[in-house]
């Protein structure tokens, strides 16, 4: 061990610091980079689609339905709210069918809207 590496162990031991293994630091390294990728990697993939979901939503609900900028606003909270909540996707899925009998197939790249015959 020469001087530099002895004077570090002595600050990192009167700091009462433990030396991590070089392995473990490494590992716990890639894993919060791994993760941050992963995690900006879900939001370029469905930041897209969310904002064109909403945004469609909305045209429908002023153009089919009449709604007003506040009706808009209102319903953009309780979807917020409503999908923030759900602690699975598929909750929130069940929950629609059991409400309305209407499934929803998004692994299926056409026909994805299926009507229960009950």
């Amino acid at each position: 061990m020469n001087r530099a590496e002895r004077r570090r162990a002595e600050r990192e031991k009167s700091k009462g610091y433990s030396p991590v293994s070089p392995a473990i630091r490494d590992a716990v390294t890639q894993a919060v980079v791994n993760k941050r990728n992963r995690d900006e990697a879900v939001l370029m993939a469905t930041g897209p689609v969310l904002e064109s979901v909403y945004a469609a939503a909305i045209i429908l609900l002023t153009d089919e339905y009449g709604f007003d900028h506040d009706q808009c606003i209102s319903f953009l909270e309780k979807l917020e709210d409503k999908t923030l909540y759900c602690i699975e996707h598929t909750d929130i899925l069940d929950e629609a069918f059991e409400k309305t009998g209407i499934k929803i197939h998004f692994s299926e790249g056409i026909d994805r809207i299926e009507e229960s015959s009950t």
